[in-house]
């Protein structure tokens, strides 16, 4: 049972991969979000909001997060070689086997953001 959660928000030098916009892992017992600082206070918890979510149905899943980083990473060089759009999203990807959670993640998204009327774009 996780005792202790950190939040840091972050450069986007900073993560782990320089791709992600959020990240999430085990160290020392605790479970650590890091998300990088758009500068937006609303925008930072989004995020926060988003990964809190994916991790917490992957976990439930028995998805690893070491699963999840050895797939990202492999769909980040597949964008790199032409296989993907550059703005290509890993979860979004069909071949992605955290697809459904990372989907859950981005509808919640895009209802805080329907709540507060902004646009649903859940990147901008």
């Amino acid at each position: 049972m996780t005792k202790q959660i950190i939040v840091n928000f972050v450069k986007q030098e900073e993560m782990r991969e320089d791709f992600w916009l959020g990240d999430y892992y085990m160290k020392d017992g605790k479970l650590i979000f890091d998300i990088v600082d758009s500068g937006s206070d609303f925008t930072n918890k989004r995020y926060l909001v988003h990964e809190l979510i994916e991790q917490m149905l992957t976990e439930y899943s028995g998805i690893t997060e070491k699963e999840i980083h050895k797939f990202d990473k492999q769909f980040d060089k597949e964008c790199k070689l032409g296989i993907h759009s550059e703005d290509a999203e890993p979860g979004d990807s069909p071949d992605c086997f955290y697809r459904r959670q990372h989907q859950f993640a981005m509808l919640v998204e895009g209802l805080l953001l329907n709540f507060i009327d902004k646009d649903t774009n859940c990147y901008g």
